[in-house]
């Protein structure tokens, strides 16, 4: 049995590079894994970018009114 890996992605106001980040994670060849991106409140546009990625990852923020998933980490 392949382990799982969870790939975890924090991020503040960088709209400059979390999309690029988040397509890498995507990327990589292990079959069983997670992205998951943490953002911290940014301010940018990093929000908007991480949601783009749909249902290919979770992500969580520290924005109330944007929080959507209920974050579950154990």
């Amino acid at each position: 049995m392949t382990p799982f890996v969870s790939i975890l992605i924090p991020c503040y106001n960088a709209q400059r590079w979390v999309g690029q980040a988040i397509e890498s994670a995507l990327l990589q060849t292990w079959a069983e894994k997670e992205v998951i991106v943490v953002d911290d409140g940014s301010t940018d546009r990093s929000l908007d970018i991480i949601k783009s990625f749909g249902d290919r990852i979770k992500w969580e923020t520290d924005r109330i009114a944007e929080a959507t998933q209920p974050a579950i980490f154990c």
